[in-house]
């Protein structure tokens, strides 16, 4: 991990459920979340674009899918943690 704080990409497509989800995680002192992503070609993009330690996706997002994106993004970054 980069630091004491763990650094999330939060890709949901349900901006509701999404935001919840960002304010529960950042109630933690430990936890920040630092980019999300309402599609799987965002998450992937903004995957390239922050120093991440752990990313949380929805296996149903639009466009490519969670499980795609996940697969792209192990492609390029292998020991970046993704979660379902």
């Amino acid at each position: 991990m980069s630091s004491d704080i763990l650094r999330i990409l939060l890709a949901e497509d349900d901006e509701l459920f999404r935001l919840g989800l960002q304010m529960r995680l950042e109630r933690e002192p430990d936890l920040e979340v630092v980019a999300e992503a309402e599609d799987g070609e965002t998450a992937v993009d903004l995957t390239g674009q922050h120093s991440l330690d752990v990313v949380l996706m929805d296996i149903g997002l639009p466009g490519i899918g969670g499980i795609e994106a996940c697969r792209q993004i192990k492609q390029n970054y292998p020991d970046l943690p993704v979660l379902f």
